[in-house]
This record gives structure tokens, sequence and C-alpha cells, in this order.
């Protein structure tokens, strides 16, 4: 039997593999580099929502998200960040 990985454990996966790389980080805004198994994702992070263009569902958190998020957490939106 073939044991599947949960997004979680891919994630921990990359982030300790050394696959994560944040590029920009300011309220409300992110950008991490993700190097997963099939290529390199440029994960955003803007409007309170993570986005990577990888193949994967759109209406699913993918493990490039995941990884992103362990990173950087839910970076403050601009309008919190000015009160």
């Amino acid at each position: 039997m073939t044991r599947v990985e949960t997004i979680e454990a891919k994630a921990g996966r990359l982030l300790l593999a050394g696959r994560v790389q944040v590029r920009e980080v300011t309220p409300g805004h992110a950008l991490v580099d993700v190097a997963g198994d099939s290529g390199t994702w440029r994960v955003t992070y803007r409007r309170g929502r993570w986005a990577c263009p990888c193949p994967a569902p759109a209406w699913r958190r993918c493990s490039h998200q995941a990884a992103a998020e362990l990173v950087c957490g839910q970076p403050a939106n601009a309008a919190a960040a000015e009160r």
C-alpha cells in the first residue's frame, strides 16, 4: 500500500530541505519562491490570500502555499498595519 504525503508533511519537507526562499514581505504582501518536486513556483500573498500558479486545483491549498505560510505566516493587511 502506497502512503500519500499530506500537504502539511510535504510543506515541512520542502522547508527542511531548504527549498523555500522568501523574496519580499511587506504589510499585506509577500513573494516566496518554493522549489517543489516538479519545478519552482512563485507563491504570492495579497488581499488576505495565498496563491500559487502550480497545476494543483485552484480550490485546493497546495504544498507550496503551505510552505510559504510556514515561513511567513499571514502578513498583516495594510489597513491593519497603519492602525
